[in-house]
C-alpha cells in the first residue's frame, strides 16, 4: 500500500509539472516552442491557429524576436475584440534557430499541430526548406525574408524583393554620380541572390560598374582582407549584402581599414540592435533600403499607410519598450493580412490561400500591397525609401 501510495503522489507531481510548463507560453526566448497570443474574450469557439516559426536563438534572432512579438500583439488585440466571429486566435510557434534542419523541423510539427498559416520563417535559406513541405496541400506560409522568391503556390513573402531594394540604392546612386560599385556577400543562399541580383539589375540599369565581388563565410569574425581586396579596386560605394551578426564584423572591419566611402547594408538590417552593434565604428555614411514603416512619420496625413504605422509603432513602444523596427513591421502585416482573410474565409485553408492572392490596394505597415497569382510578394518600388544612418537614428537619405 505504501508503494502504491507512492507512485500516487509521483504521478501527481508529475501531471502538476506538466501543466504548469504547458502554461508557461513563448514569455521565454530560450524555449523551442511554446503557445502564446492568448484566448481571452472566447466564447467556446474552436481556436483558429496560426505557426510563428521565427528565429528565437542564433544570428538571425534579432529579426526573430521582433517577428514573434509583433504576431503575439496582434493576436491578443484580436481576442481582446472578440476573436473572428468568436474564434478566439492561438499562436504555436517554434524556434528555427537561425537553421534550415531545425526550420523543417519546425514546420513538419506545425503541420502535425493543424495552423490554418505559418507565419516566417526570417531567412532565405529557411523558406527554401521548407518549401516542398506544403507545395501539395499547404497550409499557407508567409515567409518573412525580403530576399526569398516564393516558388509554389502556397508560398508567400514579405517586405520588397532583394532586386527592388537593390534598384533603391541604385536609383539614389545615380542622383550622386556613383557609378563604380563594390559588393561584399556571404557564401549562402542570401549572399548568392544578393549577387545574381545586382549583376542583373546593373545590366539592366546602365551606367554601373561592379568593380569588385568578394564572399564571406557566414560565421567569420574577421573579414579585413575581403575589404582590403575590395578597397584596393577604388570603389564609389560598397554594398554589404548580409545580415546577422556578419554584417556588424563587416561594418567595423570596414570602419578600421579607413574606407571613406557610403556603405551600404541590406534591408535586415534594419534594427536598432544592428546599430547598437556597430556604435563607436559607425561609417561615416551608411545607407540602407527599406520600407515606408521606417519613415512614416515623414509620410503625410494623407497617405494611407500613415494611420496604420502609427498604430504599430505606438502599441508595439507601450507594450515592450522598444521602437518597432524591420521584424515587427512585416510579422504585423502577414498577421493583420491572414487575419482579414479568416474573417472573409473561414477556416478552410484553399480559401484563405485564394483570398491572399488576390487582396489589392491593402494598406499595411510595409506597403500597399497588391498580390495576385503571378505575385505572391504585393510590393514594388513604390513601397520603398533609402534611409540614412544619422546620430543612431533611422533618417531618410539626401
Amino acid at each position: 500500500m505504501k508503494t502504491n501510495k507512492k507512485i500516487l503522489v509521483i504521478l501527481i507531481g508529475l501531471i502538476l509539472s506538466l501543466t504548469l510548463v504547458s502554461g508557461c507560453g513563448s514569455g521565454s526566448q530560450k524555449d523551442n516552442s511554446g503557445q502564446s497570443g492568448g484566448t481571452s474574450g472566447s466564447t467556446g469557439k474552436e481556436p483558429y491557429a496560426i505557426g510563428v516559426l521565427t528565429a528565437q536563438t542564433g544570428p538571425a534572432s534579432w529579426l526573430g524576436d521582433g517577428e514573434l512579438k509583433a504576431a503575439n500583439m496582434v493576436a491578443e488585440q484580436i481576442n481582446s475584440q472578440g476573436g473572428i466571429d468568436g474564434h478566439p486566435l492561438k499562436i504555436v510557434f517554434y524556434d528555427t534557430a537561425s537553421s534550415p534542419e531545425q526550420t523543417v523541423k519546425g514546420a513538419s510539427k506545425l503541420m502535425g499541430d493543424g495552423v490554418l498559416a505559418i507565419i516566417g520563417p526570417s531567412l532565405v535559406a529557411e523558406s527554401k526548406a521548407i518549401a516542398p513541405l506544403v507545395k501539395a496541400q499547404g497550409p499557407l506560409v508567409y515567409s518573412l525574408s525580403g530576399g526569398y522568391r516564393p516558388e509554389n503556390n502556397w508560398m508567400f513573402a514579405a517586405s520588397a524583393q532583394t532586386e527592388i531594394m537593390q534598384k533603391t540604392v541604385l536609383d539614389y546612386f545615380k542622383t550622386k554620380g556613383v557609378k563604380r560599385i563594390a559588393l561584399l556577400a556571404a557564401t549562402d543562399s542570401t549572399g548568392q541572390e544578393a549577387v545574381d541580383s545586382l549583376k542583373d539589375l546593373s545590366e539592366k540599369e546602365g551606367g554601373f560598374e561592379i568593380v569588385a565581388v568578394e564572399r564571406v563565410n557566414p560565421t567569420d569574425v574577421d573579414v579585413t582582407v575581403q575589404i582590403n581586396n575590395i578597397k584596393s579596386k577604388k570603389p564609389e560605394a560598397l554594398i554589404a549584402w548580409m545580415t546577422g551578426k556578419l554584417v556588424n564584423v563587416a561594418a567595423k572591419n570596414f570602419y578600421q581599414v579607413g574606407m571613406d566611402i557610403p556603405l551600404v547594408v541590406s534591408h535586415g538590417n534594419l534594427s536598432y540592435k544592428f546599430l547598437d552593434g556597430i556604435k563607436g565604428f559607425t561609417p561615416k555614411t551608411l545607407l540602407m533600403p527599406a520600407t515606408k514603416d521606417f519613415a512614416w512619420k515623414s509620410l503625410p496625413d494623407s497617405d494611407p499607410q500613415k494611420k496604420v504605422n502609427e498604430k504599430l509603432h505606438v502599441d508595439y513602444k507601450n507594450k515592450y519598450g522598444k521602437e518597432a523596427d524591420f521584424g515587427p513591421g512585416v510579422a504585423f502585416d502577414a498577421m493583420n493580412l491572414i487575419v482579414d482573410g479568416l474573417r472573409k474565409t473561414g477556416s478552410d485553408k484553399e480559401k484563405l490561400r485564394a483570398y491572399l492572392e488576390n487582396v489589392n490596394n491593402y494598406a499595411g505597415a510595409t506597403a500597399v500591397f497588391n498580390f495576385s497569382p503571378q505575385d505572391h510578394r504585393g510590393t514594388g518600388r513604390k513601397d520603398t525609401v533609402l534611409l540614412q544612418v544619422k546620430d543612431q537614428q533611422f533618417q531618410l537619405a539626401q
